[in-house]
């Protein structure tokens, strides 16, 4: 079985090396790459976010309400810094 914290560490963990290395070879902008490797880590953290939700037939307390506000205004956030 996958396990989620060990996946979403060891993307963000060999991120940077990985992205630097790729544009260097590819002779890519440097922010090409790192708008995919952020839009990629924020894809699978959101599949494994609304995975966990729906594991829990939609119930949705409090603590889970501010993880996904946070979530939300993280992605704003990425979405101003690398786009805009």
């Amino acid at each position: 079985m996958l396990n989620v914290n060990k996946t979403l560490f060891y993307l963000a963990f060999v991120g940077f090396p990985l992205s630097a290395s790729l544009t260097i070879l590819l002779s890519l902008p440097m922010s090409y790459m790192s708008i995919l490797f952020k839009f990629i880590v924020a894809f699978v953290g959101s599949f494994f976010i609304l995975r966990s939700i729906l594991s829990f037939r939609g119930k949705v307390n409090f603590y889970v309400f501010m993880f996904l506000c946070f979530w939300v205004f993280y992605f704003i956030r990425i979405f101003y810094d690398t786009i805009i």
